[in-house]
Formats: C-alpha cells, sequence, structure tokens
C-alpha cells in the first residue's frame, strides 16, 4: 500500500508530515516550522558544518548513527529515520560533549559552536577512539573563525571522561521499538505541485521512472541540493534513493566489486580499504564527514560534473556501469561521458551499480 506521507522521529517524538513543501530543507524545517533553532545556517551548501544534526537509523537491529548536514538536506529524505538536534542532547543535563566544550573553553562567539557539539556526538555515538587522526576527521567539515580549534579538538579528547554512556544509550530499545513501527512501505507525496517519491524497491523505482515524464533522482543530494538553496530553483518532482535497498549494498563476487549507486560513501570506505587501500584513503579528501554519510558514487558520476571526484580513479581501475531502464544494460566508464554534464544514460534511465574489478598485483 503506498503512503502520503513520511514518519520519522525527531529527538524522541514520532512525527507524521505530507503537507510541507518537498524542496523544504531539514534546516528550514527545524528552524521555521519546529522552532528549534540551535541548528544555525552558516553556507547552505553543506561546507561549514554549523547546520550539523545527527541521524539514527537502524542497522542489523542496532542503531547506526550518522552527522548530516541539514541544509543540504531535504526533510523528506528523514523517513523511517530519527533526527537529533542539538537542543535535545542536553535537555535533562549537559551531555558529556556539551560539558567537555564548556570545561575546555571550546566557544568563542558561540555560532559554530551547535554544529561542533553534533559533530562531537556523532564521533560520541560511533564510540570513536579520541585520536588526533579520528578527532580531525569527525571534525573537518565544520569551521570555526575565533578559537583556532584547539580548545575544541582539546574538547573531543576528553568527552568520555565525562561518561560513555547517555540518555539515548538507555533508549535504545525505544528509539528501536518506535523506528520498526513506521511502514516501510513506498511513499508519494503530492503538494504545492510538486511531487516527492520514495520507492522502497528496484521494481517500484523503475516503474515510477518509467511512468513519469520529468523527475531528478535524488540520494545525497549534495550536489543537487544547492539548486534550491544557492540557485533558488523549484524542482517539481524528486525520486528519493536513500531508502531503497536494492541501491544500496556492497558485494564481492567473481573477482568484482559490486557497489549499488545509492550506497554513501562512509558505508563504503571500509571495504574499500581491504581492496583499494589508496582509493579509500582518496575518499578522506572527498569531502567532510557529514557529506560521505550520504553522498554516493552514483551520484557522483550521473552529475558528469568535470570536478567528479571519484570519475579519475574509476577510470583507471575500469570499472563499468550497470544501467537501468525498461531493461539492464552495462557500460564501460570510459564510455559513460558523452560531454560537460552530459551522459550516455537515455531517458528514463539510471546507474543501478558500479562494478570495478579486483586486479592482482596492484
Amino acid at each position: 500500500m503506498i503512503k502520503n506521507e513520511i514518519e520519522f522521529i525527531l529527538n524522541d517524538k514520532l512525527i507524521k508530515i505530507k503537507d510541507i513543501d518537498t524542496n523544504v530543507t531539514v534546516l528550514n524545517y527545524l528552524r521555521i516550522n519546529r522552532k528549534l533553532t540551535g541548528t544555525k545556517e552558516g553556507c547552505a551548501s553543506g561546507d561549514c558544518g554549523a547546520c550539523t544534526a545527527v541521524t539514527a537509523e537502524l542497522n542489523n537491529n542496532k542503531l547506526k548513527y550518522k552527522s548530516i548536514n541539514t541544509c543540504i538536506t531535504f526533510l523528506y529524505n528523514l523517513h523511517g529515520k530519527q533526527l537529533i538536534t542539538v537542543e535535545n542532547i542536553g535537555k535533562d543535563k549537559l551531555h558529556p560533549v556539551q560539558q567537555a566544550m564548556i570545561d575546555n573553553d571550546g566557544s568563542q562567539c558561540g555560532f559554530c559552536t551547535p554544529g561542533f557539539v553534533m559533530a562531537m556526538f556523532g564521533m560520541y555515538k560511533n564510540k570513536i577512539k579520541p585520536t588526533n587522526n579520528n578527532i580531525d576527521e569527525y571534525l573537518a567539515g565544520n569551521l570555526c573563525r575565533c578559537t583556532g580549534y584547539k580548545a575544541i579538538k582539546n574538547a573531543a579528547r576528553k568527552m568520555y571522561s565525562y561518561g560513555k554512556n547517555d540518555k539515548f544509550s538507555k533508549n535504545e530499545k525505544i528509539t528501536i521499538k518506535l523506528l520498526k513501527s513506521i511502514n516501510k512501505n513506498d511513499v508519494i507525496i503530492n503538494n504545492n505541485k510538486k511531487q516527492f517519491y520514495i520507492p522502497s524497491n528496484l521494481n517500484n523505482l523503475i516503474k515510477e521512472t518509467q511512468k513519469l515524464s520529468k523527475f531528478k533522482l535524488l540520494s545525497g543530494g549534495t550536489d543537487l541540493a544547492l539548486e534550491v538553496t544557492k540557485q533558488n530553483q523549484d524542482i517539481d518532482t524528486l525520486i528519493y534513493l536513500g531508502n531503497n535497498k536494492d541501491l544500496n549494498y556492497i558485494s564481492i563476487k567473481n573477482n568484482y566489486l559490486h557497489i549499488g549507486a545509492a550506497t554513501p560513501i562512509s558505508d563504503l570506505i571500509p571495504k574499500l580499504k581491504n581492496i583499494y587501500p589508496s582509493f579509500a584513503n582518496m575518499f578522506y579528501r572527498y569531502g567532510s564527514i557529514q557529506i560521505r554519510n550520504v553522498a554516493t558514487i552514483g551520484g557522483n558520476l550521473a552529475s558528469a560534473s568535470p570536478i567528479g571526484d571519484s570519475s579519475p580513479a574509476l577510470l583507471a581501475l575500469n570499472c563499468s556501469l550497470l544501467i537501468q531502464g525498461k531493461k539492464q544494460r552495462e557500460v564501460h566508464i570510459k564510455n559513460f561521458f558523452k560531454s560537460y554534464r552530459k551522459t550516455s544514460l537515455k531517458n528514463k534511465e539510471f546507474i543501478k551499480e558500479i562494478k570495478i574489478p579486483i586486479l592482482k598485483n596492484c
């Protein structure tokens, strides 16, 4: 059964939404609709980290926490997830990351502080060891013009000394139960002459793409969202791929690494480290962890940007792409790009998979 609303947990409450414009970002929803103004806007392009919040998703019956840039995340992407904002982590008493920031003088003007706190919160919830390299990785997506970062990094080093469990650990079973209660059927939102589709599987995605005359595919939105936030455009029809498990996978078969086109780069890196460590290391320079948590190779290739970071490496690795329309076909990457922002994708086709040969003695 197709739903006409999304469901997600905002901090600790289950929310249902169907009547908000489909181009609204999470940041604007929080600040305007919910009056949760702790999350700040600094750049509206996913560069400064002032807007950082954290999502939690079910993964093998456990919660997987990811920091995101709310300024370039569309509201309807939150379907089936929990969104945690800075107001909630210390609602009753200061969270360990907040107390660490205070005790280590990690805030001056304060505008960037909520974003840093949430970036550290993401690190805390993933139980990341606070080494210099790990701190740099988790805070690289947050900019501060006052502190020089030393005090903030000191806070990150010491945050676990204030306690290794928080209220989210205590409430984990309740959150998992709530997330499991959310219906995972397809969602179609029709609002203000705009549509937002969330197909739950590949077959339904194919059906929708074949029916619609014009649409844009959305996964991480790290490039596409700028059309709204920077160019003030309206996108009439969006199809969200981030919840589609048939496009989110990593497997090894017959000496090939198979990557679903909607697989976040942060999920890919651990697997890639064991096969092509240099390629994996390149992704640490691809963008901040907030970007890597949602960005995909499929989106990076399909945008056909001349500054697409993954394209040169994938060309060197002799990869091919599985293209899906009514039928499926395989295209070598050297034949995929045609010109600036143009690819060999035909009307109503999309990238299903990136297929990388696993070479010996490389």
